[in-house]
């Protein structure tokens, strides 16, 4: 919330605060989870250095709120997007088993290169999926699936020593006109400067949420 108070102040309402609701039904049971990236950033604009200064917790028991003081860093993107530069995609299911197969399907209108990444949370980093040995998504220029060959499958697993029955996670599906490097682990605050340097109307990007269930036999 703080981070997102600090993006607002710098004038940058327009658009959407990150996040991803993700909800499901189960057993006629419905679930959400909100996804909130530590790297929070508006449509116009991203955090690169946050500093906390002061924290404070007020109330008792359940009725306890954690106050947070931060000085942060804004940066605004440098141009803006190409409205004719038009992107989109799904996955097939969006609620897996253990060891399930993703699929996303997707449709890109201009010349582009196609990269997946996913996301861990408690270092903030993105880590590279696509391209990756098997295949190197570039030049697509219309409907595409992923994986697009049948050497390698994505599959959906638990975290190791995870012991909930569920999990909600999300990948992130980034399209670009011109050239762009993925490392194979990034901080997402370099990852959102790269993209400015390579400007907005270059690259469009997509959240995709699911859920992993736990197989009950």
């Amino acid at each position: 919330e703080a981070k997102k108070n600090a993006l607002m102040n710098a004038g940058l309402e327009k658009g959407t605060f990150i996040t991803l609701d993700i909800c499901t039904e189960i057993e006629d049971k419905n679930t959400c989870k909100l996804h909130q990236e530590n790297q929070s950033y508006l449509d116009g604009g991203y955090i690169t250095d946050i500093q906390e200064i002061k924290q404070e917790i007020k109330g008792n028991g359940l009725n306890r709120t954690c106050y947070v003081k931060i000085e942060a860093q804004i940066k605004k993107y440098k141009s803006q997007h190409d409205p004719n530069y038009v992107f989109s995609a799904s996955l097939k299911n969006t609620i897996l088993k253990e060891n399930d197969e993703i699929i996303i399907e997707g449709e890109i209108s201009n010349l582009s290169n196609i990269f997946l990444l996913s996301v861990d949370f408690d270092s903030n980093n993105y880590i590279k999926i696509i391209p990756n040995k098997y295949e190197n998504l570039s030049n697509i220029s219309s409907k595409f699936v992923l994986p697009s060959t049948n050497s390698y499958k994505l599959e959906a697993r638990f975290p190791k020593n995870y012991k909930k029955n569920t999990i909600h996670e999300f990948l992130i599906l980034l399209a670009t006109k011109k050239s762009f490097k993925l490392n194979d682990k990034e901080n997402s605050s370099d990852f959102y400067k790269r993209l400015d340097d390579l400007n907005r109307e270059n690259w469009r990007l997509i959240r995709l949420g699911y859920t992993i269930v736990r197989d009950k036999k």
